[in-house]
């Protein structure tokens, strides 16, 4: 056999072997419930490109209610939040997402943009650092760090009583 029909033929196996692998934890318990939280994640994903919010964080609490350490999930339904304007909703997601995985960009991405719909300036600006502690290059990161310190320093000279002329 020549190599080329070699190597095919070990790739059809290992293709088999996956195949098999993803059949059996199907029939498992956990395998199952794994599979529906996924279907419920992807129903979520898809409903989110559409624009169809509301319904997209149905789907990820459905995804939650089978298993609640997603941070991925928590900070989707935490995007949908922002989407809908349910601020505290949100931050309480990104929240969750960052505790069970603080390194995750996204989460702090989406608890700064929460903190600073809520005119919490100060945190958003520190969220917003952690982002960029993660992802130095990061250009939304950056420009949400510069917004939320101009309204922070707004919002200290409003809070003075000091007239803000920009």
């Amino acid at each position: 056999a020549t190599p080329r029909f070699q190597m095919k033929a070990m790739m059809a196996g290992q293709s088999e072997a996956a195949s098999a692998a993803q059949k059996e934890a199907e029939l498992t318990p956990a395998g199952r419930a794994a599979a529906r939280v996924d279907f419920k994640k992807g129903e979520g994903n898809a409903a989110f490109k559409d624009g169809q919010y509301q319904q997209a964080a149905v789907h990820y609490t459905e995804a939650l209610s089978l298993d609640d350490k997603q941070h991925a999930i928590y900070s989707n339904r935490a995007a949908c939040f922002l989407k809908l304007g349910r601020y505290q909703q949100a931050k309480d997601d990104a929240d969750a997402c960052i505790r069970l995985e603080p390194a995750f960009p996204k989460g702090h991405f989406r608890l700064a943009l929460a903190l600073q719909a809520l005119e919490a300036y100060g945190d958003a600006c520190t969220a917003f650092g952690k982002v960029l502690e993660l992802e130095p290059n990061n250009k939304d990161a950056t420009s949400g760090l510069n917004m939320a310190r101009m309204q922070a320093e707004r919002k200290r000279r409003q809070a003075a009583g000091q007239v803000d002329l920009s």
